[in-house]
């Protein structure tokens, strides 16, 4: 049996650890309910677990991005360009240029704002809604 306290799971005193919202997994659901057979919950996935705390990735090497949100064929890059582009539209990052490189920054927004705008243009699934606020009140989260 291996033991671990908790602590080894403390971002601040160990490498390799984020901080994410803990209504991530609904979020992702959405994204994949919004835009049927796009998988960008998968690109989402990804950026968060590159963000630091200013919520910032600088894009250095797209197809390590892209093989690392599971575009692993040579239209790999292709596909996750589309998927960050799709991301930029329903509101959940920005997207800003550097040079010849057009995606060389992503900032993740935060997701209850952009989940907020989506359902202001109702454009969000009634169920999923609910299932949502209900999980912000778990988490004592404060929707804006």
């Amino acid at each position: 049996m291996v033991r671990c306290s908790l602590s080894c799971l403390d971002r601040k005193k160990e490498k390799g650890f984020c901080t994410v919202p803990r209504t991530l997994a609904l979020v992702m659901c959405l994204l994949d309910q919004l835009q049927k057979k796009k998988d960008a919950s998968r690109v989402y996935l990804d950026l968060w677990c590159r963000a630091f705390d200013d919520y910032l990735i600088e894009v250095t090497d797209e197809p390590v991005l892209a093989y690392s949100s599971g575009y692993m064929t040579g239209r790999g890059v292709r596909t996750w360009r589309e998927r960050v582009r799709l991301l930029e539209k329903l509101g959940f990052i920005r997207v800003k240029a550097s040079g010849s490189r057009k995606i060389a920054y992503i900032f993740l927004v935060d997701p209850h704002k952009a989940v907020k705008l989506l359902h202001q243009k109702d454009q969000v699934p009634e169920s999923w809604w609910n299932t949502f606020n209900h999980r912000a009140g778990e988490i004592g989260a404060v929707l804006p």
